[in-house]
């Protein structure tokens, strides 16, 4: 029974044998089917012989040193069973004699891997890190990692001024595990103490050439001062033309990133990604005596052969120690720092590598980011047969399950998984996915950073670029202008619906020419790049397929069909494999702004129509607007990192009039684009940019959920947009109270953390048609001003007297909100100091004017809650005044017990000083009483009056004024029984009144301020000529006409502008924006007042 058993089992080992003799390349190959029949035989030789299994670990021959050193040897680290077995069965299958392979890794790992290869191999000896570092304390070593200093730079205060600024990416603890610095230790193993020269390699190779010859090669030459022999070649990105260019020895190691190459010194503490005052001083005591760092290629550690012998004579180990201790005793570099890895090795072994000869050895690196068509631009279309040994640097790995490898790339390695026995792990998709997506953005929202931030999710192609650096798709793909940013050269380039558009409107000569000169055959473009003649290729591609329909429609509906085909006869950019949803930014803009280059007018007949939309903007307008105005004034329109935006920090000059209407355009597009996504998306997902950078792992679980993949898959986030949002929104803007006041009366103070307040509401009180009215300069002026909103009164009414004014303001402050603040003016003979030329569209200083005038009211009636702001002058008083004393006309429970007559009428004529000389005093002592003593202007003038809308109609109300009574008079009785509800501009800081009572030389008080008479008018305000003061509005009372259209010239009247006015009611009343006239016959007594009032902080002496 058991002898047929036996037979049994060497019958099936004899069948699995007849593979072994079959040939690849001329290589001999051990078939896995082989070493399983070998198993299952003495597996089974074991039951039949009723002997016991070996336990795990007597499976596994310790062999403390490799017993043949005329076979070459390998060492690895690794536990990762899927990266060894393709390594080292690559590597078997290449050798003339069998290799010796050590393995030190996890013991479950390395028992599989020794039952893999065991019998395959010269020697086969596992280690575990424990057995490793044991095995090097009992030969007297001390590592590092049993240091008393080990993990120091953890610890609080150990890091100083001399320590690096580590960057946001470099900060790993796998910088400071045992495993990476065990390999400056390698020589010194016990397995290889007799061993000359022994192969360090990574575990994500194929390695295709027989490294018994390469040895036998490498050590018949090796310098005495090389203690290793390792890769110097490195793929380097071009910025130039946007793709990555393979250089061989093209830099010494303090140019790289493990030395933090070409980073600036620190300025202060808080900047990161930079190096100490002291670097130098450090790089120069970390290198060997007698050399210099500059004079050491870069190099890498993915495929080195260490020269033993050479290494232990040049002490390098000990040159390794005494750089780290060097580290530990200026406190440089923290330990989870690539440089404390990397970068302080290199310097140690600063003139000990030398570079693998291309004859010798020929590496290359790369297949786990490399796009396939670069390596065979670079080195032709077989190139992969030339390659002894390909290495998959990057961060995707062959063997994961839904590799994004290239596909090239990705077939060698499982080809060797499938050799070795090895279940090949699940694959991609062939084609590419179809599901789309849109970020439908507004401007200076964020989408920079929100498409970076989805493109790092691994099925996800927002673009592409985060792992297709050279032919991913632009984030810019869709921009129908020039994409000037973009080198020709680059194959992005052509990517662009621009340049498409650009390249057929050329060859086709504005799509005259159907069959171009550049599309025939044999033409092609002789360039260094062939990135070039690709770009001709691919625009004849797209002019034969639009069959002579050359229009922008035609184009972006074959532009869009391409790339949600990913069709490589019209672009060559693609998405990373593994997509299951692509898409593209498209700004809001685009979609509605027909006047724009951009406009996509055909947007809804494209494969987007049915997408999925992610509606992204800034719902913070203002935001937005200074983001657009820091960005045209430091030409910085991305940044991502504090070096970006050093020296940025620029003052802003607000054009508020252009803001406002900026603002408002960025509303209105904002409507439509939510409009458009609701319409024509499959769904949509609106997105605050403020709120996901504040929640941004929320945002992103919510937007990845949202495009069907999982919310919880992805690599690290975005870097945010590195002008940080300032606690004051107003921070770097020079202009703030203009900003402020023009943001405020537009409905937009909430994004600067103000509370919203209506316009300056002006209240013109003008009766005749303003067609043939005076008035209609004043209208058209301030209507015209954006901040303040003027409404006419008194159209279509009858002027019985100013009592008229006031009947038909009750019907407009009414309609207006009760906390507006109101100015109720005379027409024909007031204006708004304001120049009327404008700059960049605005009024030049409107809103800060107008944020002062506000300013000035409260000022005025902060002791007095509820008061209106009356104008002054500086003559007293109305005729009507002259009719009645103190107390006539009020009586002290505000009641009203006489009427004031109307100034100039028949029956109210001048009745002398005497009869006025009551109110006279009451002024001049009331003034004396604010301390106004020494002002002109005490006088109360009702051509002018400000106050909240609620107040206003409280006084006229108490005023109860009938309409031929002159209003100048009432109000004047009424403030000497109610002082607190009525408060004298004094200072003509909200309101001007000429003297007209002086004539025209002496009594127009405002003029253009003497500094600024020879320069340009643009912002002008007039000045009081004796006090300074520039109110906002200047009346010249008195029909001092002249007066007055000399100051409209200086300000430069010539506006023309429709108004609407305001409808009249059923009481007759009128309302909305015009000026009133002044009627005839008003009477003042003739002196003046001329008390030593101060002009400019000095008494006046004439």
């Amino acid at each position: 029974m058991i002898n047929a058993k036996l037979t049994l089992g060497l019958a099936a080992l004899s069948a699995a044998s007849l593979s072994v003799h079959s040939k690849e390349e001329g290589k001999p190959i051990l078939s896995d089917q082989l070493n399983r029949a070998k198993r299952d035989l003495r597996s089974l030789t074991s039951f039949l012989l009723d002997e016991k299994e070996p336990a795990a670990n007597e499976s596994m021959v310790k062999v403390h040193e490799i017993p043949n050193d005329d076979a070459p040897t390998a060492l690895i680290f690794s536990d990762r069973l899927d990266g060894i077995i393709p390594t080292i069965g690559s590597m078997v299958r290449s050798a003339s004699v069998p290799v010796n392979i050590i393995l030190i890794g996890k013991e479950d790992i390395n028992k599989e891997a020794y039952d893999h290869f065991h019998e395959r191999t010269g020697s086969f000896i596992t280690m575990t890190v424990e057995e490793a570092q044991e095995d090097l304390i009992e030969q007297g070593l001390n590592p590092i990692w049993k240091w008393d200093e080990w993990h120091s730079s953890s610890e609080p205060g150990w890091k100083n001024d001399n320590t690096i600024h580590v960057a946001e990416w470099d900060d790993l603890h796998t910088h400071a595990h045992e495993l990476n610095h065990l390999r400056f230790y390698i020589p010194y193993l016990s397995v290889v103490k007799n061993t000359k020269h022994v192969f360090f390699i990574d575990d994500d190779l194929l390695i295709q050439k027989d490294l018994a010859e390469v040895t036998k090669i490498v050590a018949d030459k090796v310098s005495p001062t090389a203690g290793l022999t390792c890769p110097c070649n490195i793929w380097m990105w071009n910025a130039d033309c946007h793709h990555f260019d393979f250089k061989s020895q093209y830099a010494n190691i303090l140019e790289v990133s493990p030395l933090y190459g070409g980073r600036p010194e620190c300025q202060d503490n808080d900047e990161d990604f930079c190096l100490p005052k002291n670097w130098d001083e450090f790089v120069k005591e970390a290198t060997p005596k007698g050399l210099n760092a500059e004079d050491q290629t870069a190099w890498n550690f993915g495929f080195c052969l260490f020269h033993s012998e050479n290494w232990k004579e040049l002490e390098l180990t000990q040159k390794y120690e005494d750089s780290m201790k060097t580290n530990y005793r200026l406190h440089e570099v923290p330990e989870t720092s690539l440089v404390f890895g990397l970068g302080i090795p290199f310097l140690a072994f600063t003139g000990a590598v030398e570079c693998w000869d291309e004859d010798d050895m020929k590496v290359r690196d790369g297949f786990g980011f490399i796009d396939w068509q670069r390596y065979e631009k670079t080195f032709g279309n077989d190139f992969f047969k030339s390659v002894d040994v390909a290495h998959y640097t990057g961060p995707s790995k062959p063997w994961a399950p839904n590799s994004p490898v290239e596909e090239n790339a990705l077939k060698p390695w499982l080809n060797m998984m499938e050799t070795e026995g090895l279940d090949a792990p699940e694959q991609l998709p062939p084609t590419g996915t179809e599901e789309l997506f849109a970020v439908l953005t507004s401007p200076r929202s964020g989408s920079e950073w929100l498409m970076t931030m989805l493109d790092q999710h691994p099925e996800v192609c927002a673009s592409g670029e985060s792992s297709k650096p050279e032919m991913g798709f632009p984030t810019e793909s869709m921009l129908s202008q020039a994409t000037s940013w973009l080198p020709v050269c680059s194959i992005k380039k052509g990517c662009t619906l621009g340049f498409v558009l650009d390249g057929v409107n050329e060859f086709t000569n504005g799509g005259t020419v159907l069959d171009p000169p550049q599309c025939q055959t044999g033409f092609s473009i002789a360039h260094a790049d062939s990135n070039i003649d690709g770009h001709r290729e691919r625009i004849c591609n797209f002019i034969r397929a639009l069959d002579g329909d050359f229009s922008k429609e035609s184009i972006v509906l074959k532009w869009t069909e391409a790339f949600l085909n990913e069709d490589k006869r019209f672009l060559g950019c693609g998405c990373p494999r593994g997509s299951k949803i692509k898409g593209l930014k498209m700004m809001s803009g685009w979609l509605g702004s027909e006047n724009s280059i951009n406009y996509i007018g055909n947007m809804a007949d494209t494969v987007f129509n049915g997408a999925k939309i992610i509606r992204l903007k800034r719902t913070n307008l203002w935001d937005r607007y200074k983001s657009l105005l820091k960005a045209q004034v430091t030409a910085l329109w991305h940044a991502r990192s504090e070096e970006d935006v050093e020296g940025k920090d620029v003052m802003l000059k607000v054009p508020v009039e252009q803001m406002v209407e900026d603002v408002e355009w960025m509303k209105k597009v904002d409507d439509e684009a939510d409009e458009w996504a609701e319409e024509y998306g499959s769904d949509v997902l609106f997105v605050d940019y403020e709120e996901c950078k504040s929640k941004a792992d929320r945002c992103r679980y919510e937007m990845f959920e949202f495009l069907g993949v999982d919310g919880t898959k992805f690599k690290s986030e975005a870097s945010i947009s590195a002008f940080a949002k300032s606690k004051d929104p107003l921070h770097g803007v020079e202009n703030r109270d203009e900003v402020t006041e023009a943001l405020g009366v537009n409905g937009f103070g909430s994004f600067i953390g103000q509370p919203d307040y209506t316009q300056l509401q002006l209240l013109i009180y003008e009766t005749e048609p303003l067609e043939t009215s005076p008035a209609a300069r004043h209208v058209r002026r301030a209507d015209e001003m954006r901040g303040i909103n003027v409404t006419v009164i008194g159209q279509e009414t009858t002027f019985r007297g100013f009592g008229s004014k006031y009947a038909a303001a009750v019907s407009a402050l009414k309609d207006l909100p009760r906390d507006s603040l109101v100015v109720l003016s005379d027409s024909r003979d007031v204006i708004t100091n304001i120049h009327q030329a404008k700059s960049h569209g605005q009024h030049v200083n409107l809103y800060s004017s107008l944020n002062q005038f506000r300013k000035n009211f409260d000022s005025l009636t902060s002791d007095s809650k509820g008061a209106i702001v009356v104008s002054t002058e500086a003559q007293c008083c109305v005729t009507a005044l002259g009719h009645i004393k103190p107390g006539d006309l009020f009586a002290k429970d505000g009641k009203r017990t006489g009427r004031a007559c109307s100034s100039g009428s028949p029956n109210c004529v001048w009745k002398g000083v005497e009869q006025a000389k009551p109110w006279n005093d009451f002024m001049e002592e009331r003034a004396v009483e604010q301390g106004k003593d020494e002002v002109a202007d005490i006088y109360l003038n009702a051509g002018l009056i400000a106050g909240k809308a609620k107040d206003l109609l409280k006084v006229i109300k108490a005023l109860d004024l009938e309409e031929d009574e002159d209003d100048q008079a009432v109000l004047t009785a009424f403030m000497y029984r109610n002082p607190k509800s009525i408060v004298l501009d004094y200072d003509q800081s909200m309101f001007g009144n000429n003297r007209w009572a002086l004539g025209e030389e002496d009594g127009c008080m405002f003029d253009v301020p003497a500094d600024e008479k020879d320069e340009a008018p643009v912002g002008r305000r007039l000045e009081h000529i004796e006090t300074g003061a520039s109110p906002l509005f200047i009346h010249s009372p008195g029909r001092f006409m002249d007066c007055h259209q000399g100051l409209l010239d200086k300000l430069q009247v010539t506006s023309e502008r429709s108004l609407k006015i305001h409808s009249v009611n059923s009481s007759g009343a009128a309302s909305l924006t015009t000026p009133a006239p002044t009627p005839p016959g008003v009477g003042y007594r003739i002196n003046f007042r001329r008390p030593g009032h101060k002009k400019n902080g000095k008494k006046k002496t004439d």
